[in-house]
């Protein structure tokens, strides 16, 4: 567990940086993620969670949030207006913390993302339903609780991100078990300070900020509190650098949106 203080203290080094210094571009966000700094889950903890594939190999995270339904990032999805997945190229692998062996696959038959979705982090979300149903209740499939409506969590909350990202960014293989890492949650005031010059990505009120100790998440993947799904994972500074925290899609701020689609 990290302690506040290191947040605080990286947060206050960039709030005096220049322009000069903290110059962006899009080669430098990332939206595939790592968990660097993490280690492995333990079977069972997180039976929601699920690898994203797109012809088989794994493309991003996605959690069971009912018995037909998943929710991932809409990036994860799309290219601009351009299904990156197509309906009959995604599948699921669920239930098991091992990223390409045991766990139960599924067919993906319908792919919803937000109308507002606009590429520049606002609106990243999508749901996925599967073909058929997930036979939830185990310890190692389930869903999971979504927080309620337009809850927020305070800055300086210890929240766990899970995903398969590279543990290493000098390592381009994908962890073989799913990874697990505490982070604090960063105010959004400061969270926007620190992005405001690159223009082209949005921190909003319907964006949770975490991390910034040089660790990120894998996208489309949960940030959960205390069992609690509370965001999507949507982008980063490139490589996990340290004092730039990861963006996620705040789950809170799209229940209604989640519910008309799927009665959740």
């Amino acid at each position: 567990m990290f302690r506040l203080i290191i947040i605080a203290l990286i947060l206050s080094a960039f709030s005096s940086r220049s322009l000069a210094d903290r110059d962006m571009s899009d080669e430098d966000m990332d939206s595939n993620g790592k968990i660097i700094g993490g280690h492995d889950a333990k079977a069972g903890d997180n039976p929601h969670m699920c690898s994203l594939r797109w012809d088989g190999s794994h493309w991003c995270g996605a959690s069971i949030i009912g018995e037909q339904w998943v929710l991932t990032a809409a990036h994860c999805v799309l290219i601009g207006d351009t299904y990156r997945i197509k309906n009959g190229t995604a599948s699921l692998h669920c239930g098991s913390i091992a990223r390409s062996t045991s766990g139960l696959n599924y067919n993906v038959s319908k792919i919803i993302y937000h109308e507002l979705y606009d590429q520049h982090g606002l609106h990243d979300i999508a749901l996925l339903q599967i073909v058929g149903k997930f036979e939830l209740g185990s310890k190692y499939l389930n869903k999971i609780e979504m927080a309620a409506k337009d809850t927020d969590i305070a800055p300086g909350s210890i929240v766990k991100i899970i995903g398969w990202g590279m543990t290493n960014e000098n390592i381009t293989t994908l962890p073989e078990i799913l990874q697990t890492l505490d982070v604090p949650v960063v105010k959004r005031s400061d969270c926007q300070s620190i992005y405001r010059d690159f223009y082209n990505y949005t921190v909003a009120e319907t964006s949770i900020c975490a991390g910034g100790e040089g660790r990120d998440n894998d996208s489309g993947s949960p940030l959960t509190y205390n069992n609690t799904y509370i965001g999507i994972t949507i982008w980063g500074k490139h490589c996990a650098r340290v004092g730039y925290p990861t963006v996620y899609t705040r789950v809170a701020k799209y229940r209604d949106w989640i519910h008309n689609h799927t009665g959740i």
